[in-house]
């Protein structure tokens, strides 16, 4: 599921491995499409765990996890916090963003 506005050539290498691997139906271009839309693809696609890689930072399509789109979903790498939504069920981090000693949680 890309969800950036606009393929590039970093794209473009991205999608020809994964078309390569699983073939033409593996690669969903979800960029102009509604939250709800993208979130009614990946039911539809039986997706048991999603891993949303942009948080907070620009063209994300957090919607997608407020509409509850897998069962399980996951946040990593593309942001350094919590997305702060309830139905984000998991958030994958380091001791780089979360230093062993440090009190907040």
């Amino acid at each position: 599921y890309n969800t950036t506005p606009h393929a590039d050539a970093r794209t473009a290498l991205l999608r020809k491995a994964v078309v390569a691997r699983h073939g033409n139906a593996a690669w969903h271009e979800c960029g102009e499409r509604s939250e709800e839309d993208v979130a009614a693809m990946v039911r539809a696609d039986a997706i048991d765990v999603l891993v949303e890689l942009g948080g907070h930072t620009a063209n994300n399509k957090l919607g997608v996890l407020a509409c509850r789109a897998a069962p399980t979903q996951v946040t990593w790498i593309g942001y350094p916090n919590t997305t702060g939504l309830c139905e984000c069920h998991y958030r994958l981090t380091d001791a780089l963003c979360d230093p062993h000693d440090t009190s907040q949680r």
